[in-house]
Order: C-alpha cells, then structure tokens, then sequence
C-alpha cells in the first residue's frame, strides 16, 4: 500500500490512480508508461494540493 500513496512507485494502485484521473490507458502501455501518463494528468490538473481536492467536483 505504501507504493501505491504517490503513483512514482505504484504498481497496484496504478488502476486506481488511472480511475481517479479517467484515463483508459492502451493495452500495449508499459508501467513506465503509464505511470508517466498519470504524472502527467496530475501536472496538467493542479497537482496534488489540498486546493485542487477541495475544489474536484467543481472541475
């Protein structure tokens, strides 16, 4: 579980983090790849601040 806190090292929690951030990542991805897709949601919708969580039905 503690991998999986921060998608850097998320291996199980990586289809989580997937469904938090609505992507459908392609069957042929690597984890690599999809980890980077992942950070690079995380980037383009405010990152992980506590701003960005209180405001996530608003998005």
């Amino acid at each position: 579980m503690a991998d999986g806190i921060t998608p850097f090292l998320a291996v199980g929690l990586l289809v989580d983090w997937e469904w938090t951030l609505e992507i459908s990542p392609d069957s042929s991805m690597t984890l690599q790849q999809r980890r980077q897709q992942v950070l690079a949601r995380i980037n383009a919708t405010g990152g992980l601040s506590r701003q960005y969580f209180i405001n996530w039905p608003n998005r």
